[in-house]
């Protein structure tokens, strides 16, 4: 059996993958949701309107799934965006964690750019599973106006209370870690990019952040062999997310500390 890469391979991380069965099945499930998704007709890069859907799956099985569960799904995002006739791309995010039970929704506008930096101001929605009046929470973020060539960065909830994620100087740009979906098909050709500030799910403002190329990857999957074009991102306070990009362009997986993201569908 060909061998997933060792940024997304996690048949050896739990004790449920001791066995040479296990392995298998962990990289069985892996290989089906993406050869599956991989199999549809690939969506053209300069439409104006896309969505891409991935599975997470988990990359610790401890604290997820217990020993006879070994079917890995663990929830989904949606990632959906379309450009107005002002190139200003509208992005809508649903997140779902059906192991932790929280979802998040986020609304937010990007530039057309290369680096996708964030527009106008941004909305956010989250919600657990718990009972109670803190079981969800909404935020509304915004820039604030330049003073002395720095921008602060904050959010407020529904009842006034404002929370600032930091502050960027006017030369600095801002992103969202959701845009870096379509910023890497962009640098396919200039290869790296430099001190971005990623503004993590909306939230948490990461400074001084990377994006370098990773080697080739060939994902094997039956008959069928796709070579994937790779990608690291990290940064301070941001731990390392390796991502792989197919010959079309559309991220086919990426993986966090945590977590991995398999496509599993799409549409325009």
């Amino acid at each position: 059996m060909n061998k997933l890469h060792w940024s997304v391979d996690y048949s050896y991380s739990s004790k449920l993958s001791r066995t040479k069965q296990i392995q298998e099945n962990f990289q069985e499930e892996f290989k089906k949701i993406l050869g599956d998704s991989l199999s549809s007709s690939p969506i053209d890069f300069n439409a104006k309107r896309k969505t891409h859907r991935y599975t997470l799956l988990p990359n610790f099985w401890s604290g997820f799934k217990s020993g006879e569960d070994t079917n890995l799904n663990i929830g989904q995002v949606s990632i959906e965006r379309q450009r107005d006739e002002s190139e200003i791309w509208r992005y809508k995010i649903e997140h779902e964690n059906t192991s932790s039970g929280e979802a998040l929704s986020l609304n937010f506008y990007c530039d057309s750019k290369p680096a996708r930096p964030l527009v106008d101001s941004w909305q956010i929605f989250t919600k657990n599973s718990a009972d109670g009046s803190y079981n969800s929470l909404s935020l509304t973020g915004k820039w604030n106006e330049q003073i002395n060539g720095v921008r602060s960065v904050k959010m407020t909830t529904a009842n006034g209370l404002v929370i600032v994620a930091g502050s960027i100087k006017h030369n600095e740009t801002l992103t969202c870690n959701w845009a870096i979906f379509d910023i890497l098909p962009l640098l396919r050709e200039s290869i790296s990019m430099d001190r971005l500030a990623i503004l993590d799910d909306l939230e948490v403002l990461k400074k001084d952040c990377y994006i370098k190329p990773l080697e080739a990857w060939v994902f094997e999957n039956g008959n069928e062999k796709y070579t994937f074009t790779g990608f690291c991102v990290f940064g301070k306070g941001l731990p390392p997310t390796y991502w792989w990009l197919t010959e079309n362009g559309e991220v086919a997986v990426m993986s966090t500390m945590l977590t991995t993201y398999v496509l599993n569908g799409r549409s325009s």
